[in-house]
């Protein structure tokens, strides 16, 4: 593939919501296979377009590559293109930049009411595919939902049984019934979770309620992704805020994050006492 179609591919495989990592020589040698802005692209079932111009620098590239699908963080890394370090007798050295691309993520929101509305665009901005779900159809409207990019109005069970959740996707729940809300957690408890982050509002007592009588204890691996009361522990008042505090522990299940506090308490451990 020539150089210049790459930027065409990745393009296109955004586009179809593939993972990849896109390697790019930020630097090189003028005696090196590969030159500056050459690039590779590795998807995730292991298989390539483009070249970094092939031989030691490309192979411990595609090693970087994978590693980089793992932790999914940008890196830059240097090599020496010597005999010793790789095997290559072209000297000097190259930089080359490891940037990840997410799958495409889906977001599925049940219930198309205030919540939906203040949540769906906060999720739209950070790149979710945001499908919204209801079994009323005066809500399950796109024109009253424009940030959604599907809305779909079924009745939620029925929903449930021909969707296709995949690994990087998340789901809220704040239907406008109770038992609505309870059926569906106890249906995609029932299927087995696979996606990231499964959020439920309600109460305390509500929620300790609903699982109790699905029986799920301390310690069920279901309870690792599932986030109930749902939200951040912050001032929660408007539907407009407790859709940020959401937004906010999303992000930390996605990026990682054990445990959330305020950054300002790093700057506090550098304080003198």
């Amino acid at each position: 593939m020539k150089q210049t179609d790459i930027l065409q591919e990745v393009s296109k495989a955004k586009d179809m919501g593939k993972e990849f990592v896109l390697a790019t020589i930020v630097e090189g040698f003028s005696g090196s296979p590969g030159r500056s802005g050459f690039k590779l692209i590795y998807y995730s079932d292991g298989t390539t377009k483009g070249t970094l111009g092939g031989g030691g620098l490309e192979y411990d590239s595609l090693k970087i590559c994978a590693k980089t699908l793992k932790s999914r963080e940008n890196s830059l890394a240097d090599f020496e293109l010597t005999e010793e370090q790789m095997n290559m007798g072209c000297g000097g050295k190259v930089k080359v930049f490891f940037e990840y691309f997410s799958a495409l993520r889906n977001f599925y929101l049940f219930g198309c009411g205030h919540m939906c509305q203040s949540l769906s665009p906060l999720l739209s901005s950070l790149g979710f595919r945001v499908v919204a779900v209801d079994n009323r159809s005066d809500y399950a409207t796109k024109e009253r939902l424009p940030e959604v990019d599907e809305v779909i109005c079924q009745d939620y069970l029925q929903f449930l049984e021909n969707w296709d959740l995949h690994s990087d996707d998340a789901i809220a729940v704040f239907t406008h019934g109770h038992s609505f809300d309870y059926e569906i957690l106890e249906k995609i408890y029932q299927q087995g979770f696979a996606g990231q982050y499964f959020g439920l509002i309600g109460s305390a007592r509500k929620v300790a309620g609903f699982l109790q009588k699905l029986q799920i204890k301390k310690g069920d691996p279901f309870l690792e992704k599932f986030y109930s009361p749902i939200g951040l522990n912050v001032a929660k008042v408007t539907t407009a805020e407790i859709a940020v505090s959401i937004v906010a522990e999303v992000l930390a299940v996605y990026n990682k994050v054990k445990e959330v506090s305020s950054s300002r308490s790093r700057m506090h451990q550098h304080l003198e006492k």
